[in-house]
């Protein structure tokens, strides 16, 4: 076996010969160092590193995987290697061992090392996939050779998947693609436990929590408040029979298409108080900014056995998501975005700010119309991603100003709700009610932001140029954003990217 390598390495005596050299020997030629009397080292006796149940496991588990698997289990003390070492040799389902040996081997041993960490969430979690693999249509898992029987056996993943001249064609992706982006249990910044989802974003037993796959398939439903709708994955994909229909656009889009409807159905936009990291969290919160869409549209991604990573600007210090067929493809629910991710290349360059400072966002002079919704950027959509969003809408209580009026959430019923506490609700003029430091009688400070809602932000300050943009373009002279030397009178919409 392969791992046995590193084994032997382990095992290596290294013995330095001892070197004697007279300083007074005139034949000496003076060409190399003189070491007198060097010890000699030698390593006598070897630890066990590995548990019988271990190697057990790593014997069981396909070859490409062995030595990473030994890798992991080496770092850990004994007890914890043969409790994960059994998820693999106890496993009844062998079609399951190459999943299981695949997360034991590619979590952080520290992680698995938590005394918050349940070594059968690895088990859970194989088992997840396979539970919704006969349900789903436009997938289908592979085994490539019998489990438990050849030596290179592993699993992919083929998709069908819709082309523009409405033939359907196979995919099968790598197996790569399938263990890390379908398979793996972490998202990003999360360890995998199970979490406490309803109370808080902490961990805890098997028994009183939850790990995301299972619950956004189907278990977000046990503990929902009457008061709440709480939609689930199962429900989604009823007569989805591709993974998507290659085009741009959220509609008649396949099972992607059911994936943005599920997250915008879920959460909404603007974080609240708490800022969650575990993706079950994420959705009993029910809010976030980019961070918290970006984790949990992943998650729900994997469950629906999609493959997907989260992905980010650090420029614009905002984070979208990414599916994999044959390339990835960007997808942002929040902005009902699926294929077309042109204002973070630089390209057409929309990004939901206003970056000439004329009232007005992203490309005014933009005649096309990007989401279908019968409206363009000329014509006064103000989120031309999102064909909820343009000029005539009815406005909803979700933090955006769903009929482009420059006002958010105005006349709804939930506008005379006081979210965040400051004593101002959406009727009453506060411009973003999750923030208690905005509102129409906050104190306007140098920060880019319109604190007092009165349309502009910094206003009433000096005539000193901020950012660098021009002697001509303090705020008193009309920049918008004077912490921001690429926002200023004159300059073209749709430069940046947004969070």
């Amino acid at each position: 076996m392969k791992y046995l390598h590193l084994l032997l390495a382990c095992l290596l005596i290294v013995t330095l010969v001892s070197c004697t050299q007279d300083p007074d020997d005139d034949d000496d030629d003076d060409t190399g160092p003189t070491i007198v009397d060097a010890p000699e080292l030698t390593i006598t006796s070897q630890p066990e590193l590995l548990t019988d149940l271990a190697l057990e496991a790593i014997a069981a588990t396909p070859d490409w995987l062995q030595d990473d698997l030994a890798v992991n289990l080496i770092r850990m003390e004994d007890d914890l290697q043969d409790e994960l070492a059994a998820l693999i040799v106890d496993v009844e389902d062998h079609y399951m061992i190459d999943e299981i040996a695949f997360t034991i081997a590619h979590t952080s041993y520290e992680v698995m090392g938590y005394t918050a960490f349940y070594p059968e969430l690895i088990l859970e979690n194989a088992e997840g996939i396979y539970a919704v693999d006969p349900v789903l249509e436009y997938v289908q898992l592979d085994d490539v050779g019998e489990p438990g029987v050849d030596a290179d056996y592993y699993t992919t993943a083929t998709y069908r998947v819709g082309l523009e001249d409405g033939t359907v064609v196979e995919r099968t992706v790598d197996k790569e693609m399938y263990y890390w982006n379908v398979v793996h249990p972490r998202i990003e910044d999360e360890p995998p436990l199970y979490i406490d989802a309803w109370d808080s974003d902490n961990a805890t037993t098997a028994a009183n929590g939850y790990f995301w796959r299972a619950f956004l398939w189907e278990r977000a439903v046990e503990e929902c408040p009457e008061e709440r709708e709480c939609p689930v994955l199962e429900d989604y994909f009823e007569d989805v029979d591709v993974l998507w229909n290659s085009h741009s656009g959220v509609d008649d889009n396949g099972a992607m298409q059911m994936l943005v409807q599920f997250v915008r159905d879920a959460i909404n936009w603007g974080a609240g108080n708490e800022r969650p990291v575990q993706p079950t969290r994420v959705y009993t919160v029910g809010c976030g900014n980019c961070g918290e869409h970006a984790d949990l549209s992943a998650a729900a991604a994997r469950t629906a056995l999609v493959p997907c990573w989260n992905v980010g600007a650090r420029a614009n210090d905002h984070t979208w998501n990414e599916f994999w067929d044959d390339g990835w493809h960007g997808w942002e629910p929040i902005n009902n975005s699926l294929d077309y991710m042109g204002y973070y290349s630089g390209g057409v360059g929309r990004d939901l700010i206003d970056n000439n400072c004329d009232g007005t966002t992203d490309l005014g002079d933009d005649t096309e119309d990007h989401d279908g919704d019968g409206i363009s950027g000329a014509d006064g959509d103000c989120n031309d991603n999102d064909d909820t969003i343009y000029p005539g809408a009815t406005e909803v209580l979700n933090g955006w100003d769903d009929n482009c009026d420059g006002v958010s959430d105005e006349g709804h019923d939930g506008g005379d709700l006081d979210g965040d506490g400051d004593g101002y609700t959406i009727n009453d003029g506060d411009c973003d009610d999750v923030d208690p430091a905005v509102n129409p009688a906050a104190v306007e400070t140098q920060n880019g932001w319109d604190e007092d809602c009165d349309g502009w932000a910094d206003n009433g300050f000096d005539d000193a140029d901020w950012d660098g943009d021009g002697d001509l373009f303090s705020i008193n002279d009309g920049d918008c954003d004077d912490t921001d030397a690429a926002i200023y009178p004159g300059t073209r919409d749709g430069q940046h990217g947004r969070d």
